[in-house]
């Protein structure tokens, strides 16, 4: 893979020259496929069978293409790579991509923040889903991604992870769609007393549709790097009149305790406690009261003895390629950590209560997880 930064100047745009090009038979590529799909007009079987018998053709072009493109700009910069997604939503394929639900919510944010609930669902279901039956191929082509497969993987792993145990009480911070635990539940008889926490109101919203056995409840990541270990948990069932970003200011502080039940996380609690894709977004400094460090060890505290923590986080295996996808084309970031870097979020943590320390990965090794047990 040829990861030298590519010097050359053009005066088009402020991009190499050889990235211009690039993307630009990656348009024509959507371009010409969106024309092949409209053609045929197709509905129901007929375009289900149409979709499965071009699909294995389209995805493996796609993902030529993109992966050239990580690799001319596997050095750039996050400025330079936020001027190439500029440059390509001036070309209107984000606009073109818009009806395809997973490129949808990765471009345009409709919840303010990369890698919602919505998108995570997206890449459980993993099929044709769009607007008309080019968004349909272009939303299973990303999800057949390996960014997605991983991130099936990693599902699949937390739910082995739950069948081997009994009668355990497990957390789940940053829980999301929560997909593992709803299988666990459709699949297994339930000895677990589960608890899932989010900060988006919406998340919650969707999980009381699938299942009201998980407690779930809403709480800030960096409000508990901060030492504020509250969470919520709505009193009502309806919960379109809740947001608590709203609820909180001014006068409405008053409400909160009448609206949600305020509990608290305490010491030696939990026998699992994990966090899937929360930390690709948090930073790590050497100050141990902030950040990574920080995290890790107020989730450490929380275990019981010879409790379990798994903390996710994306690893330097992501292909260039869907670097490129995520970074340029959806302005979707993520930080890469080397082994290392991910057993150093245990750095705050006093030696002598780690029972044991290690870094386990899905199949596919794009997915870490710092495995830590207490003693």
């Amino acid at each position: 893979m040829n990861t030298t930064k590519n010097k050359e100047t053009t005066p088009v745009n402020g991009l190499p020259q050889s990235c211009i090009e690039g993307f630009s038979q990656l348009n024509l590529w959507h371009h010409e496929l969106r024309q092949l799909c409209e053609k045929r007009l197709l509905e129901g079987k007929e375009e289900t069978h149409f979709l499965n018998e071009i699909i294995p053709q389209k995805k493996a072009e796609y993902f030529q293409q993109i992966e050239y493109l990580g690799e001319l700009t596997f050095n750039f910069s996050k400025k330079e790579k936020k001027h190439f997604f500029d440059y390509i939503a001036a070309t209107g394929l984000h606009e073109a991509l818009k009806g395809a639900p997973f490129y949808f919510h990765g471009i345009y944010k409709p919840r303010g923040y990369a890698g919602d609930a919505e998108s995570m669902a997206l890449v459980y279901r993993n099929d044709f889903e769009g607007a008309d039956t080019f968004a349909k191929l272009m939303n299973k082509i990303a999800t057949e991604s390996a960014a997605c497969i991983a991130i099936r993987n990693r599902k699949n792993l937390l739910r082995k992870t739950f069948d081997i145990s009994k009668n355990k009480k497990i957390l789940s911070l940053a829980a999301g769609p929560a997909q593992e635990i709803y299988e666990h539940l459709n699949h297994q008889e339930n000895n677990h007393s589960f608890l899932a926490l989010d900060h988006d109101i919406k998340t919650l919203q969707e999980a009381k549709k699938r299942n009201t056995a998980i407690e779930y409840g809403l709480a800030n990541a960096f409000q508990l790097i901060k030492g504020n270990q509250k969470y919520l948990l709505p009193r009502n069932n309806n919960l379109e009149n809740y947001d608590p970003k709203s609820d909180g200011k001014g006068l409405k502080k008053i409400l909160i305790p009448f609206k949600y039940k305020i509990k608290k996380l305490k010491p030696n609690s939990f026998d699992l406690i994990y966090s899937a894709g929360l930390f690709d977004y948090i930073k790590t400094f050497s100050d141990p009261e902030k950040g990574t460090l920080a995290l890790t060890k107020k989730l450490f505290d929380l275990l019981k003895p010879n409790g379990r923590l798994l903390i996710g986080n994306a690893s330097p295996k992501m292909p260039p390629g869907i670097i490129w996808a995520m970074e340029c084309l959806c302005d979707w970031h993520l930080i890469y950590r080397t082994k290392k870097e991910v057993l150093d979020f245990a750095n705050a943590i006093p030696k002598n209560q780690i029972k044991t320390i290690d870094v386990i990965a899905e199949e596919t090794g794009i997915n870490w997880f710092l495995d830590l047990q207490k003693k």
